[in-house]
């Protein structure tokens, strides 16, 4: 009994806590069902009978692009799409047929951009019309009439304007290629990108397709913010109650990226190059910092920002030209006589020559039954290697390629970055190609043939490299034996730091290459070829620049060449530096079908140098 009754006491105190804790609970539910339903009465009712909250998304601004000197190359300028918000549409047809009409423009654009857009979430906009005029604005604006209305003309329930930025530039055909465009994401970039970088891409963001838009689109971009609206059922907005707030997070606009090219020398390169079709690289030998990049034809960026752009692209794709090819990083072609500064390297390295021997040159070197000639047909008697560098003799290093073979070649060729990416900061580089025995066997199925030695010993045969490859291997011979990997991108601005660029691309890096005494040897002859008497690019001596180079011709077909059509003849290059006693520029160039490179590619590499030494101690 005495048990019983200490239990019973030891029990009540928690059935009291208990019975208070459940009568807290009810009384906390009762006072949160009163505010509910009494104090916030009117908000809700509202909001269950034609009244919801909208999230927009806020579109970042993109960053800019600057010069190496802090000059705009690329900007944004505030500009207004016409939007459509799938979950206020009414019929999607009478949309499409109302936007079109009133704007007068095609119908089944509109329908065509509301069915792409179909799977992506309802609240989020669809961009119609982009960028909208202000007159297109206005007439939206002005019959954007509440559709019930008995003298509603159109059906624009779920159209709004929201604000947006467009590209604009110092001039869009300076360097479209380098810059490159942005475009509207597709289904596959959506799919990668998500798997990259989760959630920051979204259907209908702009996302870099080319060049620095394209290499540096998670930079560029921002951060996406955004803002709650209140709207009636139409989807227009009203004015929210004093007691209700609404949220909005900013955007964060994207990096100004700050590049390594230098306005002006662009300038001067774009102007060198003409109408011809090519491309031109200057790039700092000692860093690999690229200070102009020129690729032609062309097009207008600009023109891509603006109403006619899609016939405009039509245009450029249709183009046999083919105008959107980069052709400094994408174009492939015989190096000609500028890889005989590779086929000198492999043969003083291997020790297959000394500086002193002498090649006897009588206009053609005799192998296989047949003859592989000298481009000078008296030929050039007895050479050494600087004056066979200086002189461009053929013979000279059809022996030396017979010597070495073409594995050794290759070795040395790749040695100066041929062959290979140079890892360029710009997407979609092409490697060219340097090929060996093992490839010819692989890919061709057959075995390598000595007379093929002979072609690729010159820079023809098998061989192709890109405009950036040739600035690379030149500069290696400007600075002393070192491959640099060139850049574009010197750092990154932001409202909160200014970023060095490691990270975010290939270390900046100059690969150990070659020994400086024969570097040596091979920049003597590099120097007669400009200065000396017997120099194929004597014509250079003129501008007083102290200019070490190399002239190059890639034949192309020389059946239909000697017929005089201009699409089939030689490819012209040049590459050089200078001051050659103190290199503080390196340039390519390269002319498709120009000809003789002594003729057409160096007086633009000679223009080039000048511009950029102008005035410089």
């Amino acid at each position: 009994m005495t048990l019983e009754r200490h239990f019973q006491d030891d029990l009540a105190p928690r059935v009291t806590i208990v019975a208070v804790a459940i009568g807290c609970f009810f009384a906390l539910l009762a006072v949160r069902l009163f505010y509910l339903q009494i104090v916030q009465r009117e908000v809700y009712a509202s909001f269950a009978g034609s009244r919801g909250i909208r999230t927009e998304r806020i579109r970042p601004e993109r960053g800019m692009v600057i010069d190496r000197s802090g000059r705009h190359l690329m900007w944004n300028n505030a500009s207004f799409a016409i939007v459509a918000v799938p979950q206020y549409l009414g019929d999607a047809a009478m949309v499409s047929h109302s936007v079109a009409s009133l704007l007068e423009i095609d119908t089944a654009q509109i329908a065509q951009r509301l069915k792409r857009h179909a799977q992506q979430p309802r609240y989020r906009s669809i961009p119609l019309v982009f960028p909208a005029s202000h007159d297109a604005i206005a007439r939206l604006l002005a019959w954007q009439t509440p559709w019930h209305r008995a003298d509603a003309v159109y059906d624009l329930r779920g159209v709004t304007v929201e604000k947006t930025y467009t590209r604009e530039y110092r001039d869009g055909t300076l360097a479209p290629h380098l810059l490159g465009y942005v475009k509207e994401i597709d289904a596959a970039e959506l799919e990668r990108s998500a798997a990259q970088y989760p959630g920051q891409y979204v259907r209908g963001d702009d996302i870099g397709a080319t060049g620095i838009e394209g290499a540096w689109d998670p930079v560029l971009r921002g951060t996406p913010g955004y803002r709650e609206r209140l709207v009636d059922a139409r989807g227009y907005e009203i004015t929210s109650p004093p007691w209700f707030s609404l949220h909005t997070e900013q955007a964060m606009p994207g990096a100004t990226l700050q590049l390594a090219i230098d306005l002006p020398l662009q300038e001067a390169a774009h102007r060198a190059l003409g109408e011809q079709h090519g491309a031109v690289v200057a790039i700092e030998p000692k860093t690999g910092a690229i200070l102009a990049m020129v690729s032609h034809p062309g097009f207008d960026l600009a023109r891509l920002q603006q109403e006619d752009r899609q016939a405009y692209w039509r245009t450029l794709t249709s183009d046999v030209t083919k105008p959107l090819y980069h052709r400094a990083v994408l174009g492939t072609y015989p190096p000609g006589s500028i890889y005989k500064m590779v086929v000198a390297m492999a043969a003083l390295s291997e020790g297959v020559v000394t500086p002193q021997e002498r090649v006897t040159c009588r206009g053609a070197l005799h192998y296989g039954g047949r003859s592989f000639r000298c481009w000078r047909r008296g030929g050039h008697g007895a050479v050494d290697l600087r004056h066979a560098i200086a002189g461009s003799c053929d013979v000279f290093f059809y022996t030396m390629g017979l010597r070495l073979g073409p594995d050794r070649l290759a070795k040395y060729a790749r040695r100066f970055g041929l062959g290979l990416p140079t890892g360029i900061d710009l997407p979609h580089e092409s490697s060219g190609l340097i090929p060996t025995t093992a490839w010819k066997e692989r890919v061709r199925h057959e075995p390598w043939q000595g007379g093929e030695t002979l072609s690729i010993a010159i820079g023809q045969g098998y061989d192709t490299i890109t405009p950036i490859q040739a600035a690379v291997m030149v500069s290696a011979i400007a600075n002393g034996g070192h491959r640099v990997v060139p850049y574009i991108v010197e750092r990154a601005v932001t409202a909160r730091a200014v970023s060095p660029i490691n990270g975010w691309r290939v270390v900046r890096q100059h690969l150990p290459l070659l020994r400086p005494a024969y570097v040596q040897q091979i920049h003597e002859g590099l120097i007669d070829v400009v200065n000396a008497p017997y120099g194929t690019a004597r014509r250079l001596v003129a501008l007083k620049r102290k200019i070490a180079g190399k002239t190059g011709t890639a034949q192309v077909v020389s059946l239909l060449r000697a017929q005089g059509i201009r699409s089939h003849h030689d490819h012209a290059w040049f590459v050089a530096y200078a001051p050659y006693d103190d290199p503080k520029i390196a340039v390519a160039v390269l002319v498709e079908h120009g000809g003789s490179g002594s003729r057409t590619a160096s007086p633009i590499a000679g223009a080039v140098i000048a511009a950029y030494l102008e005035g410089q101690p």
